[in-house]
C-alpha cells in the first residue's frame, strides 16, 4: 500500500468535504482534484463515506498532535499555554473545518452512531493529553489533582468554541464575551496557578 498515495486522497477529500460538503462531494471530483482515475480510490478505499471516515480520524490524529504541542511547550507557564489551547480551540472552525462542521451537525441532529463516537473519541484524545500534562505538574508539588480537572477543561474548551458562534448570533455586546473569557482565565490562574 502506497501510504503517500492514501495521504494525497486524505487531503484532497478533506479540501473537499471541508468545502463542499460530504453530499455535495463525488468520487469523481476527488479523483479530479488529483488527476487519478476513480478506479484508483477504489484501491484505497471502500466508498466515499469510507473515505470520510479516514479523513475524520486523519484530521483528529493532527488536531490532537497539535494540541499536544501545545500543552508540552514547557518555555511558557501552564495558565498560558492552556490560554493558548482555548484560543487554538477557538479557531477551530479555520484550521480543522471539517471537524468543527462534523461536531456542529451532532449538536444539531444527534443520530449520527460514527460522528457521535468520533466527537466522544477526539474528547477523550483531548483529555488524555490534558491529564498527562497535569499529572506531570501535580506530581511535581504537593497538591492531588481533581479527577474531573481534565475532562473539565476539554468541556470549557468545546465550550468557548462554540460561544464564539453564539456571540456571533446574538445581540451582546462583544465586551461581554470578553469579559467571559477574562473570567475563565482568572479561573484557570486559580485552579493552576
Amino acid at each position: 500500500m502506497n501510504i503517500d498515495k492514501k495521504t494525497l486522497i486524505l487531503k484532497a477529500a478533506a479540501k473537499r468535504f471541508a468545502r463542499h460538503g460530504v453530499n455535495k462531494t463525488t468520487l469523481y471530483e476527488i479523483a479530479r482534484d488529483l488527476r487519478i482515475g476513480k478506479a484508483t480510490l477504489y484501491h484505497y478505499f471502500n466508498s466515499k463515506l469510507d473515505i470520510y471516515h479516514e479523513v475524520l480520524e486523519w484530521e483528529k490524529s493532527l488536531y490532537i498532535k497539535d494540541i499536544k504541542a501545545i500543552l508540552d511547550n514547557n518555555e511558557t507557564s501552564l495558565v498560558e499555554r492552556f490560554i493558548e489551547y482555548f484560543n487554538f480551540k477557538e479557531a477551530l472552525d479555520e484550521k480543522y473545518k471539517l471537524l468543527y462542521d462534523t461536531i456542529l451537525l451532532l449538536l444539531i441532529e444527534n443520530n449520527q452512531e460514527f460522528e457521535m463516537k468520533f466527537l466522544k473519541s477526539i474528547m477523550e484524545g483531548e483529555e488524555k493529553t490534558i491529564k498527562l500534562i497535569l499529572t506531570k505538574i501535580y506530581n511535581k508539588g504537593k497538591t492531588v489533582m481533581e479527577p474531573a480537572l481534565p475532562m473539565f477543561l476539554v468541556l470549557q474548551s468545546w465550550g468557548l468554541l462554540f460561544e464564539k458562534k453564539l456571540y456571533s448570533i446574538s445581540l451582546s455586546e462583544t465586551s461581554n464575551k470578553l469579559n467571559t473569557i477574562k473570567m475563565l482565565y482568572k479561573t484557570l490562574e486559580k485552579i493552576l496557578g
